[in-house]
């Protein structure tokens, strides 16, 4: 008995991309809660230090610090040099590179597709109605 493959050898070669190196340095930096928060953070306040990043995040500095590290790393975020202390910001090419990846790698689906399953949305009234 022939095994069956799902995808050609053509298809194969094609899933790993050029890009897919820059994207999954960018996705790994994001993959911890409090990075995730330091750019959300960031993407509202604009510019800051890190003393301000650690009030409103409960860690402590030391540990802000290494995160804020792997963000500059990463490419998402840039610091500015300020008398003693560092001023960090977003890196306003990182979000729209990010996204470039994302669709390259994720093409937008059909939205109509009258075979495909379609997503029910619920509201609290819809769930409390259910009961």
């Amino acid at each position: 008995m022939k095994k069956q493959i799902c995808c050609s050898e053509e298809a194969v070669e094609t899933v790993l991309r050029p890009d897919d190196i820059e994207f999954a340095r960018l996705l790994a930096a994001l993959g911890n809660p409090a990075r995730l928060a330091i750019v959300r953070f960031l993407h509202q306040h604009g510019t800051c230090i890190c003393g301000e990043i650690v009030n409103v995040i409960p860690l402590a500095q030391s540990t802000v610090s290494q995160h804020l590290k792997t963000l500059k790393e990463a490419g998402w975020i840039v610091g500015e040099v300020d008398g003693s202390r560092i001023c960090y910001s977003l890196n306003p090419d990182a979000i729209p590179q990010f996204l470039g990846l994302w669709t390259q790698s994720f093409p937008a689906l059909p939205t109509e597709n009258a075979d495909e399953p379609q997503i029910e949305t619920f509201s609290v009234n819809t769930l409390s109605h259910a009961r």
